[in-house]
């Protein structure tokens, strides 16, 4: 019974030593931004090319021009999605927000940032 249990032990031991060194990511520190700079980074690339690669933290700052409950828009162009319900914002107002930069929807030309939390209302 003892050989059993030494074995299971030793090996549920290097799986989570493995599991935290390969799959438990890095802290990453976010590329600043104000909502001009991202609308001129994707005009001046034609949209050709990935400026910031899929799932980038990025830090947002701009003016609030659309409220929804769960969401809301920065400059007419950039969506931000929050897990929550968003309080005491108002439409025109100046925030700063970081959050997961997901792409340009051409569909809908806007970006898509998701994961958002407000830094400073």
């Amino acid at each position: 019974m003892k050989i059993f249990f030494v074995p299971v032990i030793l090996f549920s031991v290097v799986l989570s030593i493995l599991y935290f060194k390969f799959y438990n990511p890095e802290k990453e520190f976010p590329q600043k931004l104000s909502s001009k700079e991202l609308i001129d980074m994707y005009e001046n690339q034609d949209g050709s090319k990935s400026f910031l690669s899929a799932a980038n933290v990025i830090e947002l700052n701009g003016s609030v021009t659309a409220i929804a409950p769960a969401a809301l828009t920065i400059d007419k162009k950039i969506f931000c999605k929050f897990k929550d319900d968003i309080f005491n914002i108002k439409v025109g107002d100046s925030i700063v927000l970081v959050g997961k930069f997901i792409g340009y929807d051409d569909l809908f030309q806007e970006f898509k940032i998701n994961e958002c939390s407000i830094l400073t209302p």
